[in-house]
């Protein structure tokens, strides 16, 4: 199910940038979006592409752990 693949990278993606000390607007000023961009995208109102996952893994290093079952 795509929406729990989505969460769980929406998860790893908050917990990554707590363990960094980052606000929501300091990522978000290094990814060149806005602050409300990210802050749906945290919310999970807004759909997780690959382009803003490979964007992450670019500026921050973060990698991501997904598990894809059909349960």
């Amino acid at each position: 199910n795509m929406k729990k693949v989505e969460q769980q990278i929406i998860n790893q993606a908050i917990e990554q940038r707590k363990q960094a000390g980052m606000s929501q607007m300091e990522v978000s000023i290094k990814l060149g979006i806005t602050y409300n961009v990210m802050y749906l995208f945290e919310a999970g109102k807004k759909q997780v592409t690959i382009d803003f996952i490979s964007k992450l893994n670019e500026v921050f290093g973060w990698e991501f752990d997904v598990k894809i079952s059909n349960n």
